[in-house]
């Protein structure tokens, strides 16, 4: 039973530099938000991640008004068709009201070594992080480049868009 009633969500939007060419190219950008889905208040999540471009943590919570923090709040509030949104599921053994605040104990003090949009890490490799460290299991996400940034790769495993064989 979760008494917060809160659920995690890996949440990820086409990419809008270069007037929206690199969003409509495939390129994505994610970020976390821990939500009640239930809640009848208007924007009002428990926490939300984003990482902007250059940013090494997330932004501070409340940031309206920041375009990124916008932007992936209008994602997971309005998806569109080129939005994704999964909701990420406690791991066996982790009731969900203690995977919402291991998710917050890892965003709240997640940091990240230098931004590099191509090759990581950036704002899909904080998101996935984010989640994995507090052990979810973040589906992989085509387009989001660099999502899996410092991970172990093997056959088969996905960077971005690429699958090594």
């Amino acid at each position: 039973m979760d008494p917060e009633g809160l659920e995690v969500y890996f949440v990820c939007r086409p990419l809008q530099g270069l007037n929206g060419l690199l969003g409509a190219a495939g390129g994505r950008y994610c970020a976390v938000i821990i939500e009640d889905p239930d809640s009848e208040v208007f924007c009002e999540s428990d926490r939300q991640y984003s990482v902007e471009f250059g940013g090494r943590s997330p932004l501070q919570q409340g940031s309206w008004g920041n375009d990124v923090y916008d932007v992936d709040r209008d994602a997971f509030t309005f998806p569109g068709n080129n939005d994704f949104v999964a909701e990420i599921q406690p791991p066996p053994g982790i009731s969900s009201d203690e995977f919402d605040q291991i998710v917050r104990d890892v965003g709240d003090n997640y940091t990240q070594r230098p931004y590099d949009p191509v090759l990581g890490p950036n704002s899909n490799t904080a998101a996935d992080n984010i989640n994995e460290q507090a052990q979810g299991v973040v589906p992989n996400v085509r387009g989001a480049v660099a999502q899996d940034y410092g991970e172990p790769c093997g056959a088969g495993c996905w960077r971005g868009d690429i699958v090594l064989e």
